[in-house]
């Protein structure tokens, strides 16, 4: 193709854009999808490419991490599950970190997880164990077990995680701990669903792909100083934190918020990082049902209530308009054609499919930089499901039934 021919095709679009007559309605369309894209990709290029960036920057060489390696004190609560704990507690007692204690307390005791812990002793003499009595009665056991923990812990740094997850490699206490300097009081690690047959269901894609969009979210805030979330089976702080911040006591009112409201009260911006190397990740080692998986969301929708309202408008923020833009995108398409102003439909098309490109760009990214794989398919509706689940619990839900029940009072 010659010069020439590009300028003739530069002069067809000019006269094409000259004579171009839209209708009010079209032009409306238009500049709201427009709107609604730049938001959305503002959201996807500076937040959510924060975790593929910061990956980058690990393969890379260009995150300085510290060599001191302090002793540190493992902490992991388990409830009637010595099935669990004989299956994950070896590869949390044979990290190849220089000098640290695992804390195992035992909510509720039996003789099954007695004998095991006993077993486990004698050949691990870094391991110890306690247990919160069956009769004590407490909103939370979890944060009651944990602060057991952490009262039994010898050291400053703790490292927490469950007694369902898998250490993935013998480096992730070390790769955890190389986070902490003298600014760093906490560190958000990421954890994955196993597959337990080793074949990946639909079911067990979708489960993934909220995990790991979560996760991309969750961390990217973090990494703009605005962290609000995270799984306390893959997490550490200091201990002075825990008891400056009078531990669990602005939430005992709350069955969970262990990981999620203690990250928003202690985080001052700049205090927290992420850890982002697969070596560093902890994998959960059973099926996650149908079940497991709503009260999960249901414990993050209440959760969110403490989030800082600057998060809370971010969040909402790039929800709604990931649905306007949806809503926009199928009428513009629709109204394009009955209308035969084929270029709203054009146009419509390609602000999608560039949303569509960002979006599985970042996300696939940002699931590599965690060791995990990103589906391009199966992206948009996955991603259109995940928030109706969240308004399915606050509607019809044990949380939307609550809610109703309390209005009626």
């Amino acid at each position: 193709m010659s010069i020439q021919d590009f300028i003739d095709f530069g002069d067809f679009v000019v006269d094409y854009f000259a004579t171009l007559e839209l209708s009010e309605i079209a032009i409306g369309i238009l500049v709201s999808l427009g709107v609604c894209l730049l938001i959305q990709l503002f959201f996807y290029l500076y937040y959510f490419a924060s975790v593929a960036r910061n990956g980058k920057a690990l393969n890379t060489g260009d995150i300085k991490h510290v060599i001191k390696r302090p002793p540190v004190s493992i902490i992991v609560v388990s409830r009637y599950d010595s099935e669990n704990l004989a299956k994950c507690l070896p590869s949390i007692l044979e990290q190849s970190y220089p000098k640290y204690e695992v804390v195992v307390v035992n909510d509720g005791t039996t003789n099954d997880t007695t004998i095991l812990l006993d077993n486990l002793k004698k050949k691990y003499s870094h391991l110890r164990y306690t247990y919160l009595p069956e009769d004590a009665k407490y909103m939370s056991r979890k944060k009651m077990c944990m602060t057991v923990g952490i009262k039994a812990a010898f050291y400053d740094y703790l490292v927490f995680t469950d007694s369902d997850c898998i250490a993935d490699t013998r480096d992730w206490l070390t790769e955890i701990m190389r986070n902490f300097n003298e600014e760093t009081d906490l560190v958000l690690g990421f954890n994955h669903n196993r597959s337990v047959d080793g074949c990946e269901t639909l079911w067990q894609k979708f489960v993934n792909f909220d995990n790991v969009f979560s996760a991309i979210k969750s961390m990217s805030y973090a990494l703009k100083g605005l962290a609000y979330s995270g799984t306390i089976k893959n997490m550490a702080y200091r201990k002075e934190k825990f008891f400056e911040n009078r531990g669990f006591a602005s939430n005992l009112n709350v069955e969970g918020g262990e990981d999620d409201i203690f990250i928003t009260e202690v985080s001052n911006g700049s205090n927290v990082a992420i850890e982002t190397s697969p070596n560093a990740s902890t994998s959960i080692n059973k099926e996650v049902t149908m079940k497991s998986f709503i009260e999960k969301k249901e414990t993050d929708l209440e959760n969110s209530e403490y989030y800082p309202n600057e998060v809370k408008f971010r969040i909402n923020t790039e929800v709604t308009t990931r649905y306007l833009f949806y809503l926009i995108f199928l009428i513009g398409v629709i109204y394009g054609i009955v209308s035969e102003e084929y270029f709203v439909s054009a146009m419509c098309g390609l602000a999608g499919l560039i949303r569509y490109c960002v979006q599985c760009y970042t996300f696939i990214k940002g699931a590599h930089a965690l060791g995990m794989k990103g589906s391009a398919f199966l992206f948009i509706p996955f991603e259109l499901i995940i928030p109706l689940t969240t308004m399915y619990v606050s509607t019809v839900g044990q949380i939307g039934k609550r809610k109703l029940e309390l209005w009626k009072v």
